[in-house]
Formats: C-alpha cells, structure tokens, sequence
C-alpha cells in the first residue's frame, strides 16, 4: 500500500513540474 502511495506522489509531483519545466524551456529559447 505504501509503494502506491509513494507512486502517486511522485507522478503527482514530477508531472506538473515537468510541464512547467518544459514551458520555462521553450520561453528561456526564445
């Protein structure tokens, strides 16, 4: 139980900051 736990956290986590590092990227190109 606890490795879903900790699998929700970090794919809650990472996925919005990898789209917002994705978009600081393609601004920072500019």
């Amino acid at each position: 139980m606890e490795t879903v736990i900790l699998f929700t956290l970090v794919f809650g986590l990472g996925l919005p900051i990898r789209l917002g590092y994705e978009r600081w990227k393609q601004n920072h190109d500019k």
